[in-house]
């Protein structure tokens, strides 16, 4: 049975590149490759995947209770954000381990890559620029609720 289908569309037609058995939460396009992942009841897991649909790398990691996973490319790097009971976490799985680069309370935005390069997360509202794993807020932002494409959203 098949649950999951990865397609290309072009102008003219229509393409199935890769099937699965299983759900996933999230997918998001690199410069090389596709990145899907999933959460489960005490870990997330990862897949990516070629534009031509064969498997690169399969990983999973162990994070407790995870209650939604999205992911997002930077480069062909991949980042999950992770929305626990009580916390956000931005990080990346590495060899079957969970690593955190980024922790907020109630709410995490991003990371967004703009058109220059500039990559913004947001954490508790505060916008921030993003780079070697690490936020640098920046001075005079209003609060942020969300992140999309080359459009920060806000209120004042």
């Amino acid at each position: 049975m098949k649950v999951s289908d990865i397609v290309e569309v072009s102008d003219t037609t229509v393409r199935v590149l890769w099937t699965d058995t299983h759900y996933w939460s999230d997918i998001a396009a690199g410069e090389k490759s596709l990145a899907l992942v999933r959460a489960e009841q005490d870990e997330i897991e990862e897949l990516r995947l070629s534009f031509e649909g064969e498997v690169l790398s399969e990983d999973k990691a162990p994070l407790v209770d995870p209650l939604e996973v999205t992911v997002r490319v930077m480069g062909d790097a991949p980042y999950y954000a992770a929305r626990l009971q009580n916390q956000r976490l931005l990080g990346r799985i590495e060899n079957g381990e969970w690593r955190t680069v980024l922790m907020a309370g109630n709410a995490l935005a991003g990371p967004l890559e703009l058109a220059d390069g500039t990559v913004l997360v947001a954490l508790d509202g505060v916008l921030s620029t993003f780079a070697d794993d690490a936020a640098t807020p920046l001075m005079d932002a209003d609060f942020v609720t969300g992140l999309a494409s080359s459009l920060v959203i806000h209120t004042r």
